[in-house]
């Protein structure tokens, strides 16, 4: 949970000064996949080259940057619509 809240501010802050953010958590859950399946922990060994610590395990990956696109708006249903 506190993770997500993290994941929301930050992803707020980055928008709000033009810059776009996405989730990408294959890397992370691939270690857990590995895991249960009693894989060889390659991924883990991929992460662990990046973060040159092999302690360190990451709860959330993105990707963030400056858009060359602008992105068109997500649909909203009207206040009405949702309003009970």
């Amino acid at each position: 949970m506190q993770v997500g809240r993290i994941w929301e501010r930050a992803h707020l802050f980055a928008i709000a000064h033009g810059l776009a953010a996405r989730p990408s958590n294959e890397a992370v859950e691939m270690v857990d996949h590995e895991r249960a399946l009693g894989k060889p922990a390659s991924r883990a060994a991929l992460l662990n080259e990046i973060t040159r610590d092999p302690t360190w395990q990451p709860t959330f990956v993105f990707y963030m940057g400056y858009p060359k696109l602008l992105a068109h708006a997500s649909p909203r249903r009207p206040v009405q619509a949702v309003l009970v």
